[in-house]
């Protein structure tokens, strides 16, 4: 007949330890790269294995709203917002839309290659980054109503930030 020693009291095969071990190095894999991802597009990776907490992180760096996560509650509303916010995932790093087909047909290999690779989070799709201010010595100078042009070397200039009374929390934003 047949053998019994692979089969559990209900019935059911028991996987081989190789497959376990595979199974959670598989598992221990995607952990690392979702961190990592997350770690590029809010600078932090700890919403990535925090359950509720990953998707309002995630809908805020590719939707720009955290609401959006309300959306997955409802079915076949679930399925076409995450379909969109796929596709923004990969205008945020600056892919078209055949990389946003390999995110919504195999996740598991575009993911992680976004986490690994060199490409960097660009902002929420759709919304105005802010600028970085340039400006010349030469203009500056023009302003204090001196004509000495000594130099055209640009020079960044960067506001000093305002003192106030330290904030109990810090918000997890994204861009």
């Amino acid at each position: 007949m047949y053998s019994t020693d692979s089969v559990t009291s209900t019935g059911m095969a028991t996987p081989s330890p190789i497959a376990l071990i595979f199974f959670f190095a598989f598992f221990a894999f995607l952990i690392v790269a979702n961190w990592k991802l997350y770690k590029k597009m809010c600078g932090k990776g700890l919403p990535s294995i925090i359950i509720i907490w990953n998707l309002i992180v995630y809908f805020r760096c590719t939707m720009g709203s955290a609401w959006w996560a309300l959306a997955m509650l409802i079915p076949g509303v679930n399925v076409v917002v995450s379909i969109i916010s796929n596709v923004k995932l990969a205008k945020a790093f600056g892919h078209g839309g055949g990389f946003a087909v390999g995110l919504i047909f195999l996740p598991y290999i575009f993911m992680p290659y976004l986490a690994f690779s060199k490409d960097q989070y660009l902002g929420v799709p759709g919304k105005e980054q802010p600028a970085v201010v340039v400006e010349t010595a030469s203009e500056a100078e023009t302003e204090t109503t001196d004509t000495s042009a000594e130099s055209e070397t640009p020079v960044q200039t960067v506001a000093e930030p305002k003192t106030s009374a330290p904030s109990k929390r810090k918000r997890w934003t994204c861009s």
